[in-house]
């Protein structure tokens, strides 16, 4: 996504965001992961959309695509854009081809070619209205979404179960059943959501769980929300990761064999960690 994009989807959803977390899909092999991740959903509270989260038929049962799912499942995308009063102007929803299509079902590659990124590998954020008990997404609206698949087509295929022997169990399925959309939800990924506007508006980001635990976990202070971040020290810190890149793009580094000793410090770490002695 370039910057005009991210910038668009922005002063899209510039409400006051009344809630926003983190869902960790964790493995989706294990035995009750549908009822855990239903949960999980479920805690969110009083939003419009409503979520159901079940599975896919075995993908042995089918033929595969080069991207190893179903050839039945088909990927769509609607990419942001709007007029001047919010209103949706953008692309027409399309099948989507591409990269994307490889990390949407598995993440697997996504690591092996990035083991740290902050890659969205699907997206759904839509606005809601409501007609007295009547709720229906508010398509007139600016909305994204992309690598996500159309409720009525995998229901005419009948690849979607909640049974845990006949499910597939590297991805799950996440439907929203207002806007008929179907999110998939690969082992260990992290679901990123916020609902803005009383819950009339929301965003599902799916990212790469596993990397999001190694930055969380390598650089807490800035995962913290109870953590005062220096300004010198973020700066500094931009400085060093930005001199770091450019050692590399040079061919003075190789990124596959950097040491711990190559790194720069973090010098927000540092500084808590002075913190912590005193």
């Amino acid at each position: 996504m370039g910057e005009n994009d991210k910038h668009d989807r922005e002063r899209v959803i510039n409400h006051e965001c009344h809630a926003q977390g983190l869902i960790w899909v964790s493995d989706t092999s294990r035995p009750g992961s549908l009822k855990r991740l239903q949960h999980e959903f479920d805690l969110i509270g009083g939003i419009m959309p409503k979520f159901e989260v079940t599975g896919f038929e075995n993908f042995d049962h089918y033929r595969l695509n080069r991207y190893g799912s179903p050839e039945a499942f088909v990927l769509y995308q609607h990419m942001w854009k709007e007029d001047g009063e919010g209103r949706d102007t953008g692309s027409e929803t399309r099948v989507q081809r591409g990269s994307m299509n490889d990390v949407a079902f598995d993440q697997t590659v996504l690591r092996t070619k990035v083991p740290v990124n902050w890659h969205c590998t699907s997206d759904l954020c839509l606005r809601y209205q409501q007609d007295g008990d009547r709720i229906t997404p508010d398509w007139e609206s600016a909305h994204q979404y992309f690598s996500v698949m159309h409720l009525a087509e995998l229901e005419r295929e009948h690849m979607l179960t909640d049974d845990d022997e006949l499910r597939e169990e590297s991805v799950v399925a996440l439907i929203e059943r207002r806007s008929g959309l179907v999110l998939p939800l690969p082992a260990h990924a992290v679901i990123s959501w916020m609902y803005y506007s009383d819950g009339a508006g929301v965003e599902f980001a799916v990212y790469d769980g596993k990397s999001l635990r190694w930055q969380m976990d390598t650089y807490p202070e800035y995962f913290d929300p109870d953590t005062f971040l220096n300004e010198d020290d973020v700066e500094l810190d931009i400085a060093n990761c930005l001199d770091l890149i450019e050692r590399i793009q040079a061919g003075f580094l190789n990124p596959r064999t950097l040491t711990k000793e190559n790194l720069p410090a973090c010098p927000v770490h540092e500084r808590a960690l002075k913190e912590r002695k005193r």
